[in-house]
């Protein structure tokens, strides 16, 4: 599965929202109240947590049923609003559509002695293709976009730490970035 681990700083954050709005493709699942939720192309990033994001182009989302079982219907228009029926940790569940990216996002570190969270997107993408769910093309070239813009705007440090003795594999944002420098710890583990 598709895993882009970062680190951003508070001062990152309009970097970070800039990314995923530029395009405005990728649509924040906002809950307006109760079970009632919907998608917006403008959004913030301000509070640590996880939050849905729908890429547009690839279509509608499942609505699932409250319970178990398979999708009941499709949410054709998320802007519109819909009531949602099922949810996990507080958020609609969906199945796992290749249409949504999820943002993990931790700049509050969750170890205590560390300063820096560790943030990361996740994506289904092909995971269930032998099951016929398969990703969009223009998903997928939407992540690799995403990937991209990572990898020229954050060089890749350590978990944790800025050493030399661990293999580089988390992308830092600018901010981020600065304050490893100064030699500040950060969280390995997203969760």
């Amino acid at each position: 599965m598709p895993w882009l681990p970062f680190y951003a700083s508070r001062s990152d954050l309009p970097l970070l929202r800039d990314m995923l709005t530029s395009d405005a493709d990728l649509a924040l699942l906002v809950p307006v109240e109760g079970d009632l939720w919907k998608a917006t192309l403008d959004f913030a990033l301000g509070q640590d947590g996880r939050f849905a994001l729908w890429h547009v182009p690839s279509g509608p989302l499942p609505l699932m049923p409250d319970g178990v079982g398979e999708a009941i219907g499709m949410i054709e228009n998320p802007f519109a609003g819909w009531r949602h029926l099922r949810f996990a940790d507080g958020r609609p569940f969906f199945g796992s559509p290749p249409g949504l990216l999820w943002l993990e996002l931790h700049v509050q570190a969750k170890q205590p002695a560390n300063s820096l969270g560790l943030s990361c997107f996740e994506w289904i993408g092909n995971y269930f293709a032998g099951l016929g769910d398969v990703a969009p093309k223009v998903t997928e070239k939407r992540w690799a976009k995403l990937r991209g813009r990572f990898s020229k705007l954050a060089p890749r440090v350590p978990r944790g730490a800025i050493d030399r003795d661990r293999k580089p594999e988390v992308f830092a944002l600018p901010g981020a970035l600065e304050m490893l420098r100064a030699g500040v710890r950060a969280d390995t583990f997203p969760k």
